[in-house]
């Protein structure tokens, strides 16, 4: 009985901060965006187990939860929509972190992506090619930096060619 009265309690909390009008997924449909307090890495909802911070969980894993049951041992609730807010179960599917690592490479939103199809990305390749013909006409990495929005050592590590590797269009033949 205690089990029930907590599932409730989890179920109602969780619902009563979900909008069920979120963005509508072209493949999958609508969204259900939680609206509470969501991790500033992954986007991540975050809800307490039983009402307290000390046991924390996915706000995407309680959905699953109260629809579905207990996530097995060794699988991960994993997204459909690759909507970290969203809520509705019908986005939700198990797997185990080789497969959530393989729909996120087959999605292309892995963050090793090259260049543009890195969807952390600030800089696209024509902003690429004019930090390595400021870089090569002997500006210093700091000042380009700085003109550029990101950091002296994310310049550095363009000049290297360690980020951006792929030549930019003004560096092929």
């Amino acid at each position: 009985m205690a089990r029930g009265k907590k599932s409730r309690a989890l179920a109602e909390r969780l619902w009563a901060r979900v909008d069920k009008n979120g963005p509508i997924h072209p493949v999958h449909g609508q969204c259900w965006i939680w609206k509470g307090w969501t991790e500033k890495s992954y986007g991540h909802g975050r809800i307490a187990k039983c009402g307290t911070r000390a046991g924390m969980m996915g706000t995407h894993v309680a959905a699953w939860t109260i629809q579905n049951g207990p996530v097995p041992s060794g699988m991960c609730v994993c997204h459909k929509c690759d909507n970290p807010p969203c809520v509705n179960p019908d986005h939700l599917f198990l797997g185990t972190m080789t497969d959530n690592t393989a729909d996120m490479v087959a999605k292309g939103r892995n963050k090793g992506a090259p260049g543009t199809a890195n969807s952390h990305a600030k800089l696209n390749e024509t902003e690429i090619a004019d930090i390595r013909v400021e870089l090569a006409s002997g500006r210093r990495q700091v000042d380009v930096a700085r003109d550029h929005g990101v950091g002296q050592s994310q310049v550095s590590r363009i000049k290297r060619k360690v980020a951006w590797k792929q030549p930019s269009k003004e560096d092929r033949p």
